[in-house]
């Protein structure tokens, strides 16, 4: 019966890192996301030499589009996971 109680006890404390490591993980990813969300705006300012105004306006429109995008993931995912 001692032996069948140390495997159990092993077992929980196995899934207790498991949780540990997946909060851990989940806060890695949203804090990816942010930084990505602000790659994207340095890239939606820069200005690039030689293009024409219509194709840096579809630049600057991506840039924008992927912004709310990382953003609204990082959002979603830090309500389920916080």
């Amino acid at each position: 019966l001692k032996i069948e109680w140390c495997k159990a006890r092993a077992r929980k404390m196995c899934w207790e890192e498991e949780v540990a490591l997946l909060l851990e993980e989940m806060c890695r990813v949203i804090a990816y996301r942010r930084w990505n969300r602000d790659m994207w705006q340095m890239r939606g300012r820069e200005q690039l030499a030689g293009l024409d105004a219509s194709y840096q306006q579809g630049l600057s429109a991506f840039a924008a589009e992927q912004v709310s995008h990382q953003d609204r993931v990082a959002d979603d995912l830090e309500s389920h996971w916080q």
